[in-house]
């Protein structure tokens, strides 16, 4: 049996990608571990103690190796995974600045990259987290249109691996869609503010031409 207590706002109510917030996670971990080394049946005669880690002092036993970046991307997108999101932009901070990753230091990476390769003037835009479509950031339908072209023309083919295809897609059974055309988009909600948007590619097959499209409603 597990009390966790604390206050669920409405912002919590939001990301329904969590069963539970933790705020006091090492507490948490030290609960389970206990139980379930009980379950096993193996009595813990001394209460527990969490040290630092120090690499020197420790000898490696294993190693796990993740999926490459494009699962990752994939499932950010496709799914919505908003912490797949807030984790990248830490790593993108670790791998410009250097450990540790952090938010902050992902977001400059992120406004660099706007203001160098898409030429935005940074007080056009606000960015304040990693998730893309959320309270704080702000971008106007100009200016994702102008990310869209950019990222097709760079990155076409792994563009449409990584967004929706609305064709196929179980959300999207019930729209009709031409033989000759196919849809690649990602959405954006915010369902507490009856927020719903929809950015991505249309590809005219028969002509072999793509548009950009962006709803903002």
């Amino acid at each position: 049996k597990y009390i966790i207590r604390g206050k669920v706002s409405s912002q919590d109510e939001v990301y329904t990608n969590l069963t539970c917030r933790v705020t006091r996670p090492l507490f948490f971990y030290n609960s389970v571990l206990k139980q379930t080394l009980s379950d096993e049946g193996i009595t813990i005669l001394s209460p527990t103690e969490f040290e630092p880690f120090s690499r020197r002092r420790k000898k490696k036993i294993g190693q796990l190796k993740s999926d490459n970046i494009t699962s990752f991307l994939q499932k950010m997108n496709q799914d919505s995974h908003n912490m797949i999101a807030s984790s990248l932009l830490k790593l993108l901070g670790r791998v410009e600045y250097g450990d540790p990753g952090d938010k902050d230091n992902g977001l400059l990476v992120i406004r660099k990259y706007i203001e160098n390769q898409l030429d935005f003037n940074s007080d056009s835009y606000t960015v304040k987290d990693g998730i893309g479509f959320s309270y704080e950031n702000q971008f106007s339908a100009e200016q994702i249109d102008d990310l869209l072209y950019f990222l097709q023309k760079r990155y076409s083919t792994l563009m449409y691996d990584l967004l929706l295809n609305l064709k196929t897609h179980r959300d999207y059974d019930t729209v009709l869609f031409s033989d000759d055309f196919d849809v690649f988009a990602k959405s954006g909600t915010l369902s507490m503010k009856g927020v719903n948007n929809l950015a991505g590619y249309i590809v005219d097959k028969d002509q072999q031409s793509v548009y950009s499209f962006v709803i903002l409603t």
